[in-house]
């Protein structure tokens, strides 16, 4: 007769998403606002959750200003910028005409 399998990974997976729901209970929060009744109520699940579940953000956000920085990198030129993308035909924008020409 085979044991029962270990729930371990699942818990660990269902962590993972009761922390995203809380991300995004986070997110909309301000557009409720806090003194609402949507927000305070927003608000009471969310600490409910912060004691069961904990505090820390979940590993999806660590993306979220890696990617912002990279897109305001791309708008300065500065380092770390991607190479800028070629427009429809694959070739370069012209040079404006020279003055005379």
């Amino acid at each position: 007769m085979q044991s029962p399998q270990n729930p371990a990974g699942e818990k660990a997976m269902a962590a993972v998403n009761v922390k995203m729901a809380m991300d995004v209970l986070t997110n909309v929060l301000p557009i409720f606002g806090v003194t609402s009744e949507e927000g305070k109520t927003i608000m009471e699940v969310l600490n409910k959750m912060a004691r069961q579940f904990g505090h820390e953000t979940s590993k999806h956000q660590d993306a979220v200003p890696a990617e912002v920085a990279a897109l305001v990198a791309s708008l300065k030129g500065g380092p770390g910028a991607p190479p800028p993308t070629p427009v429809a035909g694959g070739m370069p924008p012209m040079a404006a005409p020279a003055p005379g020409a």
